[in-house]
């Protein structure tokens, strides 16, 4: 009934024609958001990246046609992937299936990227790692001068940290009004360096760099960049 393995044409119809896809459920989809991923679906209507590839717009148009006679067909459909926001090491690609008319490439693109950041880290995972830190300092209290000690404690608090990260950018986790006051620093005076003083709606800040790892030289390698609240710029 399908076909082979190396030839997908006709390969929705088949799976439309045995029960296998509910064609209404994707055209849902495709019609209200826009969009579908190998791991965001409507029951029923789940395609992989090799059958999003091969998918024919006209395929696609008579199955509409079928099923919806009356009925004005807004649906161009695009493939689109990409690895970005992952953290698999064989950098390996997410796919989606687009309506073009309902979102842009761009768009699209965002979707991945957000998708691939949340397959990647949870609020589990943020769980995990802060009490992997806690048993870790716990554990070590008596040898915090060890240079080795230190060290593990900074990779793990730097893993807390850049989950932490990932699920705030995402929306995951909220913002304090000091990240979102740091936020808008940033996004205004992204080439400050270390010391200058800026102001915003009235408030003066302090850009600070930190040491967030180092080598085996004890060489600074990444800095932790944030912003210290002066106070008001009438105080000044």
């Amino acid at each position: 009934m399908y076909p082979d393995d190396f030839n997908f044409s006709g390969y929705l119809k088949a799976r439309v024609l045995t029960g296998d896809i509910d064609f209404s459920a994707l055209v849902d989809a495709l019609s209200e958001r826009g969009y579908i991923t190998e791991v965001d679906f409507p029951e029923g209507a789940g395609l992989c990246s090799s059958h999003m590839e091969a998918l024919k717009q006209q395929e696609f148009d008579e199955l509409f046609e079928f099923f919806y006679p009356r009925r004005i067909n807004d649906i161009r459909l695009r493939c689109i992937a990409t690895n970005e926001g992952g953290a698999c090491p064989t950098g390996a690609y997410a796919y989606a299936l687009i309506n073009s008319r309902r979102l842009t490439d761009q768009e699209g693109l965002q979707i991945l990227e957000r998708e691939n950041y949340l397959s990647e880290f949870s609020e589990h995972d943020l769980q995990w790692a802060r009490e992997e830190l806690l048993e870790c300092l716990g554990a070590s209290v008596q040898r915090l001068s060890d240079r080795d000690v230190q060290h593990e404690l900074q990779r793990r608090q730097a893993q807390v940290l850049l989950i932490e990260g990932r699920l705030k950018a995402l929306g995951v986790l909220p913002l304090s009004e000091e990240e979102h006051a740091w936020q808008a620093l940033d996004a205004q005076f992204p080439n400050a360096r270390s010391r200058d003083v800026v102001e915003l709606e009235g408030v003066r800040y302090q850009r600070v760099f930190r040491p967030a790892q180092k080598d085996a030289e004890d060489k600074v390698t990444k800095w932790d960049k944030s912003w210290r609240r002066l106070g008001q710029a009438s105080d000044a």
